[in-house]
């Protein structure tokens, strides 16, 4: 027979049934502690302008979530109703996290960044300023650091409410806008670094209130704002905002033309852009080197080149590399001449290469040593695909 189990004391038995009980309640209890997605003010986007008062006014894109597949209208003290599923909120206050803590006591529901796809910055606050502003988005560990970040001319605060008929929402377009090849989208994280970086300066493209063909208004891409030391000091155009993604190394939304004539044009997309930039000091200026390899295709031939002409196909590329050249030292002198800032990370080349001259006196001149630095440019560039159209249509025609 087998051995009889002793008999457990009775408080042993009492305290194993205890712990028994409580460690059943705690695996039916379900989440005790969840969120319901009705309980959040979950962001999109937000503005930030300066208040009439002072201060700084905070201005939120909603989405407003649906409850069992019906229709809900949402409301809260300072809250206006949008199209679709978004609505909006405003404060004010003298930093950004007081008009946030005014704005969470008018808003029913806890205000949760994890959402949050776009920041709307004015051109009239970040004059004044950036760093104290967006000190708290960095240092909240709500925000969200990879938001795309514009600046606005006028107040930020109306693009929020700008109504979009292609996206769900306006964060959704500008999202789309920060990845097309009008814009060169810059994260809140990417400007921050570059504002605590070697050279003290960002940018972020420069939005702008422009007529369609309809009579209306519409938001478009106007060029890159310019941020220097923490204020915002001008701005790159188009064509120049075409340079700086050249030093970048941007290339699936880079495209190159060369015109003999108005109608008479030929159109590649670049589809390989390897950039090197080598800083040289001889002890009295600095000089950068910037030498630029790229592949591109061609999209559009209607000018002289026939691209399967190896001697024409070489003079067509002689005359890309010729205008990129112009572009990307157009872009650099702008920023030279009008506002000694160094955009392009120089700054921290030259620190890499000659640390003891950077320390010794460049950090502290690095305005004046940027403003009078010379550029040493060359581009290589190969047609690498004629498309399946090979000499130009027009030619074709003509022979015919």
């Amino acid at each position: 027979m087998p051995k009889k189990m002793p008999n457990l004391p009775r408080t042993v038995r009492h305290v194993f049934l205890g712990a028994l009980i409580v460690l059943m309640g705690a695996l039916l209890a379900g989440c005790w502690d969840r969120t319901e997605i009705e309980d959040l003010t979950i962001i999109l986007s937000a503005a930030f302008d300066k208040a009439e008062e002072g201060g700084v006014q905070v201005s939120l894109e909603v989405f407003v979530p649906k409850s069992g597949g019906e229709d809900q209208d949402s409301s809260g003290s300072g809250g206006e109703k949008g199209g679709g599923d978004t609505t909006y909120f405003s404060a004010s206050g003298s930093t950004v996290g007081e008009a946030l803590y005014n704005l969470q006591n008018n808003v029913p529901r806890y205000i949760f960044w994890g959402h949050a796809e776009i920041y709307f910055i004015s051109q009239d606050l970040a004059r004044e300023g950036l760093l104290e502003h967006i000190d708290f988005l960095l240092r909240f560990q709500s925000p969200r650091l990879h938001a795309f970040v514009f600046l606005t001319e006028g107040k930020a605060s109306d693009f929020l409410r700008f109504k979009t008929m292609l996206h769900e929402n306006v964060a959704a377009m500008f999202k789309d806008l920060a990845r097309s090849r009008t814009a060169l989208g810059v994260s809140m994280l990417e400007a921050a670094q570059r504002l605590y970086g070697e050279s003290k300066a960002a940018y972020a493209p420069l939005v702008a209130w422009t007529a369609n063909h309809l009579g209306g208004k519409v938001p478009s891409v106007v060029g890159m704002g310019i941020i220097s030391k923490d204020r915002y000091v001008g701005r790159l155009s188009e064509k120049e905002t075409e340079g700086l993604m050249w030093l970048r190394g941007e290339n699936k939304r880079l495209y190159v033309s060369y015109c003999d004539a108005p109608k008479e044009c030929l159109s590649l997309r670049v589809r390989r852009n390897l950039v090197d930039t080598m800083p040289h000091w001889d002890g009295k200026k600095l000089t950068m080197r910037i030498r630029i390899s790229a592949n591109a295709d061609v999209v559009q031939n209607n000018s002289r080149f026939d691209i399967t002409d190896m001697l024409q196909n070489e003079q067509a590329e002689k005359e890309l590399e010729r205008q990129v050249i112009k572009t990307v030292q157009q872009a650099v002198r702008t920023t030279q001449e009008k506002w000694q800032t160094d955009i392009f990370d120089f700054a921290e080349k030259v620190h890499r290469k000659y640390p003891k001259e950077w320390n010794a006196f460049m950090e502290k001149e690095w305005s004046r040593i940027y403003s009078e630095m010379a550029l040493d440019t060359s581009v290589s560039m190969n047609i690498a695909r004629s498309g399946s159209a090979t000499s130009p249509m027009k030619k074709k025609v003509g022979e015919d």
